[in-house]
């Protein structure tokens, strides 16, 4: 009635609907969900090593020094011969 060779032709070929259950449409979901679980994860690692880097940052900087308290409590006075040295 309504196109019925096109429509044999869909009830003896494969199932080509997109939101089946493994269909184009619910694949792209699931592939969609995995890379946000991924993008995630790196995120969080380049956080990380950010975050990491900030803080060997003001260690090693001369301009925090001063607030070591390893430089306070120890190494300041232990150095003292030295950095006052005339």
């Amino acid at each position: 009635m309504w196109a019925p060779k096109i429509n044999r032709d869909y009830k003896d070929g494969d199932d080509i609907r997109p939101l089946k259950p493994t269909g184009e449409q619910n694949l792209r979901l699931a592939q969609l969900k995995f890379q946000e679980e991924e993008a995630k994860k790196i995120k969080a690692a380049s956080d990380t090593i950010y975050k990491r880097s900030v803080q060997d940052l003001a260690h090693w900087t001369s301009a925090t020094v001063d607030a070591d308290p390893l430089w306070l409590l120890y190494y300041k006075r232990m150095l003292k011969p030295i950095t006052e040295f005339h």
